[in-house]
């Protein structure tokens, strides 16, 4: 039962702290990016799709 607990933690974190910063990562080395630097696209994201922005942004990343 620890284990089951301890792991669904360890994806609950690495949902809501690494994947944002991966999705930022991702964003600026994409080639055809156009964003300034980290804080564009924070920006960005929060400006087209709210304080949800990086899970939606997640969730699309992850169809295409």
């Amino acid at each position: 039962m620890l284990a089951i607990l301890t792991g669904a933690a360890a994806g609950a974190t690495e949902s809501v702290i690494v994947t944002p910063f991966e999705l930022v990562k991702i964003r600026l080395q994409d080639k055809s990016s156009t964003f300034k630097g980290p804080a564009d696209v924070i920006r960005h994201s929060f400006k087209t799709s709210g304080p949800l922005g990086y899970v939606l942004l997640w969730i699309k990343e992850q169809r295409s």
